[in-house]
């Protein structure tokens, strides 16, 4: 697995860049199925890890992550939808915010 970090003074357009490039590669849609190459997810100050985690399944399902514990999806299932999607990259935008949310949460991250 490769891990890119993108780093900028603010308005430099990281931004734009990563909405640029998730426009690039579509989903493709399939007869029964969706191909989703990049999946691009944008954080806000507040975002904890348990958040980050139902926002990326909310993303590969299209559906919401209700009516369980905030913890309920497992790391293994998220693994699992990322193979059967073929997601080849995950844009995090504003990904320090899930570190400083972690940390302050439970005083570690």
């Amino acid at each position: 697995m490769l891990i890119c970090i993108m780093i900028g003074e603010s308005g430099l357009g990281k931004t734009r860049a990563c909405e640029v490039y998730r426009n690039k590669y579509p989903n493709i849609e399939q007869v029964e199925r969706v191909i989703k190459r990049v999946i691009y997810i944008s954080l806000d100050t507040s975002t904890s890890l348990s958040q980050f985690r139902n926002t990326l399944y909310e993303e590969l399902t299209g559906f919401p992550q209700s009516g369980r514990g905030k913890n309920s999806i497992s790391l293994n299932t998220i693994i699992s939808l990322l193979k059967d999607l073929e997601t080849e990259l995950i844009l995090i935008d504003e990904a320090q915010h899930v570190l400083t949310a972690s940390s302050n949460e439970h005083g570690r991250v």
